[in-house]
């Protein structure tokens, strides 16, 4: 299923609505997802507001945020959510600054993965995602939550959604690993620049463990939450505070019936 928003100011823009999830469809144009947003064209700020967007949820860091601010959008709400104090994602690491993490004996992956169990282990993290569920919870039209890349904090941010909708498995992994298709040509940018400052195949394979979409990184948190709360319900409820009827007025408001 292809949810792509074709804005010309991002290149990961995305709808949660279409989903066939267990007690119904997720509605269209109520919960998208998407990269960085301070490219955005007038006629795509235009869309945003004919689609009936009411909050932008920005879960960058306060320095991303600062560095690249969110447009101003006549009508919109913009919230300021950041998932982690700093970019833990490296979402805008040089190869100079990788190829120092690979000289200290980091990866990519093992970056990637400890961030995937920090979204669980990090109680700043979990009251961002609490905070983002009572935002969708007191919506009274589309919200739009974005990072840097749409890959990671937003990525997590959908898991959670999709997961309090009772989404297959195999569904909700497909909308995550989505974004490699999106992001193809930044990550080929990106890998040719550090090809022409002379990074190795060690730097070569840290930028695409840092820049992909990989399932395993999903099994991180998962395996994160499993030992600390058993289900993802658990973790709704009990890691985010929501009650039962909270995830069930949740449900009603964004799945058909």
């Amino acid at each position: 299923m292809n949810q792509l928003l074709a804005l010309e100011g991002t290149m990961n823009t995305r709808d949660l609505g279409g989903y066939q999830t267990k007690n119904g469809i997720i509605k269209a144009r109520l919960l998208i997802r998407s990269d960085s947003l301070d490219q955005l064209t007038p006629q795509d700020q235009e869309y945003l507001q004919t689609i009936g967007i009411e909050k932008i949820i920005d879960f960058r860091s306060p320095a991303e945020q600062a560095a690249n601010p969110d447009p101003i959008i006549d009508g919109i709400q913009n919230l300021s959510l950041p998932v982690f104090p700093t970019d833990e994602t490296e979402s805008k690491i040089s190869p100079e600054e990788l190829f120092q993490l690979v000289l200290a004996g980091h990866t990519g992956s093992a970056i990637m993965e400890k961030v995937y169990a920090d979204f669980i282990n990090e109680t700043f993290s979990r009251k961002t995602y609490q905070r983002f569920f009572e935002e969708a919870l007191t919506s009274n039209g589309g919200i739009v939550f974005h990072c840097t890349q749409g890959k990671d904090r937003t990525g997590m941010g959908a898991y959670l959604l999709l997961s309090a909708f009772q989404t297959a498995a195999a569904v909700v992994n497909d909308d995550y690993l989505q974004t490699n298709r999106y992001l193809a040509p930044r990550l080929g940018q990106m890998l040719n620049q550090a090809k022409a400052k002379g990074a190795d195949e060690k730097i070569l394979d840290s930028i695409r463990a840092l820049m992909e979409a990989r399932l395993n990184y999903l099994e991180e948190t998962e395996r994160t939450l499993r030992a600390q709360f058993g289900t993802v319900e658990a973790f709704l409820t009990e890691g985010l505070g929501f009650a039962n009827s909270d995830i069930k007025d949740l449900q009603k408001k964004f799945l058909t019936e």
